[in-house]
């Protein structure tokens, strides 16, 4: 098994072995706080839980911009959560690997762990100012991580990072510089994530490959 797919879980959260999660990410809890809105849109599967806004404080909820430039939503110690559908599996990338993921095993409400990380214009991982160095109207492919915990107790990642290296079978998402001085972040109906769980510390599966398409936006505060 690869290095990319080993995860371990610390201090309530998951982080990538393979060094996607920025150690800002981990120590930022003072830095300038953010609101993120999903799109919340009819097909959508990466969404909301129908509450509105995501604000830095208010229900528990930790949303910041990181010292990279980029945005943590955290939720592991909130009462809000996000919505994660695994019902469009990639089925010919699954069959092609010899996987067979049940999405009802996944499919629900989490307290998850959100990142994400602009990527370099050559598609490599990572810019040094993240969102707060995009100019207005840039488009731009960023690595996008939901870390959550599994109806069976397992900690896992769904993750859409083929330029951070070890994911060459999924694909990015994409981030815009809007006009307003926000940020969308956007997952598009054939973008590809990875699913990867593990029973236990330093030793995790590949689940399955899956279509979810959502959107937020990002705002700061």
């Amino acid at each position: 098994m690869s290095k990319f797919h080993k995860i371990v879980y610390a201090a309530g959260a998951l982080t990538l072995a393979a060094g996607i999660l920025a150690p800002s990410v981990v120590r930022a809890a003072k830095n300038q706080p953010a609101t993120i809105t999903f799109r919340d849109a009819a097909g959508d599967e990466f969404k909301s839980d129908g509450l509105g806004s995501y604000n830095q404080g208010s229900s528990g909820a930790s949303v910041f911009f990181v010292a990279n430039g980029n945005v943590t939503l955290d939720l592991t110690s909130s009462t809000r959560t996000v919505y994660l559908d695994f019902s469009t599996p990639d089925t010919n990338l699954n069959q092609s690997l010899g996987l067979n993921p049940v999405p009802a095993a996944y499919t629900g409400y989490y307290h998850a762990y959100v990142t994400q990380g602009v990527l370099n214009s050559n598609g490599t991982c990572c810019t040094s100012e993240g969102l707060l160095g995009m100019t207005t109207g840039e488009v731009a492919q960023s690595f996008l991580s939901v870390q959550f915990t599994d109806p069976a107790g397992q900690a896992c990642q769904l993750n859409f990072a083929k330029g951070v290296g070890g994911y060459a079978q999924t694909t990015d998402a994409t981030v815009v510089k809007n006009a307003d001085g926000t940020w969308t972040l956007t997952t598009f109906a054939n973008d590809v994530g990875e699913l990867i769980c593990s029973a236990k510390k330093n030793s995790a599966t590949v689940e399955g490959y899956f279509n979810m398409p959502g959107q937020y936006t990002v705002a700061k505060n």
